[in-house]
């Protein structure tokens, strides 16, 4: 196009020249101070939509807050006295004495487990 001493602004879109951007650009809004200058409105207000309800399961745990340890969620084996599950004596478990020569048949009730436990 310059070789042949063709002007450019043939080729450009009226969009793009500059009395086009003074035109658009004449009347510019201005900022307003505060909520308390807004000009006001005869239509409703508008609401937010209601929250919807996700698909597929609903998450098993909460989201931890800013700050909080969320790897602490096992609890603390202190102060749990361990019982063989043969002889129910504290001190030792069936894998420490796997021959333990007090060997019970296990109690069906709760309230079994409660007498035999008192008793030792």
């Amino acid at each position: 196009m310059a070789e042949k001493d063709m002007p450019i602004e043939n080729y450009v879109s009226h969009w793009f020249q500059t009395s086009m951007f003074k035109e658009l650009y004449e009347h510019l809004p201005f900022p307003v101070r505060g909520k308390e200058d807004w000009l006001g409105s005869s239509e409703r207000e508008l609401l937010a939509p209601p929250p919807r309800t996700k698909i597929g399961r609903p998450r098993k745990k909460r989201y931890s807050e800013h700050g909080e340890d969320g790897t602490n969620t096992k609890a603390s084996r202190m102060g749990r006295v361990m019982r063989c599950k043969y002889c129910f004596i504290a001190g030792h478990n069936d894998q420490q004495l796997p021959n333990c020569n007090l060997r019970v048949v296990f109690p069906s009730t709760s309230a079994q487990r409660k007498i035999l436990s008192s008793t030792l």
